[in-house]
């Protein structure tokens, strides 16, 4: 007797893996990062910033997703403030999905 076990379970996808953006000074910038669910389970997941910058910002901060769906979030920079040279941050992507360690998505 065959014994067949399908273990059902959410799973994390982020999209673009990282972000490299030049922009002059007190300009704003906005690009879109997707969250998906690859798995047959609710998805849900948050973003933090590994060291918070003043520069970036995110929105949503966290959502649900359904199996086979996506969910666009937007990470917005802005250089008002800031002196020229080179900036950099790490998003880090938690989510329920059992097998994977935590996203990163890096912005510079």
């Amino acid at each position: 007797m065959p014994i067949t076990l399908t273990v059902l379970a959410p799973h994390i996808n982020v999209t673009p893996a990282s972000l490299t953006i030049t922009l002059s000074e007190n300009l704003t910038a906005t690009r879109a990062i997707t969250v998906s669910n690859l798995g047959t389970l609710i998805l849900t997941w948050s973003v933090t910033e590994t060291a918070p910058v003043s520069w970036l910002a995110e929105t949503p901060l966290a959502g649900s997703i359904l199996p086979g769906n996506k969910a666009t979030m937007t990470a917005t920079l802005s250089t008002a403030d800031l002196a020229s040279g080179l900036y950099s941050a790490t998003l880090r992507f938690a989510s329920d999905d059992p097998f994977n360690r935590p996203s990163m998505c890096r912005s510079r």
